[in-house]
């Protein structure tokens, strides 16, 4: 697009995490801005004044604006001043998380199936308040909850703030929308969700994403020393991640099954403050053959891998970049994930969704599989 306004376009490359300032991609220099410039709370609320980032993107006039953001308040409204500041700027954003276009953020109903997508104020403040009351538990829920204990015994203040949160969420991702000239995505499902909720077709780009790494792997895989098959699941601790679904499955392989494997996790630690983190942690801690969550740095992850038999993706809500699969697959992983993964003709294998038992035995299977060989 850069190229098309110009002979050397010019790009701003808005990131929640960046670690250098410019650089320069075929040809176009891009210039990379933090939204670390911002406070915490001025980039939830959406309301505070955005005069530093507006100023520097009036500066450098840039052709064109690539927003990766999860937050329509925070990009409706500073993409609607840049938009009238620079008429011929293209702005583009890219949907990767269902927080964007969900009142609820997770695309999950709260009867525990998974939503189309499709936003109308009546359905999805009703699906709020049922999560409310504590049909999902975890981070997403504690953190976007309604406060219930002063609303508690008013049901009609109940649905009254839950009705506004929602037309507000929906009037905010809207608004999203319409300050871009294009929109784009990199798993296929989202491509329906936003034609449901009337993004013109013509907005939208699909981008498959792909892991390239310069880390030479080997080129057959071997079991290692201690003879055990490695698991791996990558993911924060969240209910959104499933990890507590993988964690009941392997409880349930049978005892000459558990011995012949070792399960690693890779991501944060535990939220001391969280529910379901500290059911995770309790469920590992009984299970010898589970190793808790270790972080790892970026560079190290494909050299951790690179002896690993089977990546695990038991992942509850619609994820939009599979980059962990990716990974595993680039590390000549099998992956077995659940069906919402963003990147289905490439997983070796599918559970039914929040299913332990149909797991259980895709585990099965694919460990006697490999001790077979």
């Amino acid at each position: 697009m850069a190229k098309n306004q110009q002979t050397e376009g010019h790009v701003i490359e808005i990131v929640r995490l960046g670690s250098m300032p410019q650089y320069v991609h075929q040809g176009l220099t891009v210039s990379v801005v933090k939204q670390s410039i911002l406070s915490k709370q001025a980039y939830y609320s959406g309301l505070k004044n955005y005069a530093d980032l507006e100023n520097l993107v009036l500066k450098v006039q840039p052709d064109v604006v690539y927003v990766h953001d999860r937050n329509p308040h925070f990009s409706g409204n500073i993409l609607i001043n840049i938009k009238s500041s620079l008429p011929k700027c293209k702005i583009i954003g890219v949907y990767h998380s269902p927080g964007q276009s969900c009142p609820n953020r997770s695309l999950i109903h709260s009867e525990g199936n998974i939503c189309n997508g499709k936003l109308e104020i009546h359905s999805c403040t009703q699906c709020r308040i049922g999560k409310s009351k504590g049909v999902l538990v975890g981070r997403m829920t504690r953190s976007f909850s309604l406060n219930t204990e002063k609303l508690s015994g008013n049901p009609l203040s109940e649905l009254s703030h839950a009705n506004f949160y929602t037309s507000a969420y929906i009037d905010a991702f809207n608004l999203w929308v319409d300050a871009l000239d294009m929109v784009q995505f990199h798993a296929q499902w989202v491509k329906d969700l936003l034609l449901l909720n009337g993004v013109q077709e013509e907005k939208l780009i699909y981008h498959p994403l792909e892991a390239v790494y310069n880390f030479k792997l080997p080129e057959a895989k071997s079991k290692p020393h201690l003879g055990k098959i490695q698991l791996v699941c990558s993911g924060r601790c969240t209910n959104i991640k499933g990890q507590l679904i993988l964690l009941e499955a392997l409880e349930n392989l049978d005892s000459s099954t558990k011995q012949e494997i070792e399960v690693h996790f890779i991501g944060p630690g535990f939220d001391a403050d969280d529910q379901y983190a500290l059911q995770v942690g309790q469920k590992i801690a009984m299970l010898d053959f589970v190793y808790p969550p270790k972080l790892l740095n970026p560079e190290d992850v494909q050299i951790f891998l690179c002896d690993k038999h089977i990546g695990i993706v038991p992942s509850l809500w619609p994820e939009t970049g599979p980059l962990v699969v990716l990974d595993f697959l680039n590390a000549g992983m099998k992956v077995i994930s659940s069906p919402y993964i963003g990147i289905e003709h490439k997983v070796i294998k599918h559970f039914n969704y929040n299913d332990v038992n149909d797991l259980k035995q895709t585990l099965e299977r694919q460990i006697n599989e490999l001790l077979a060989k």
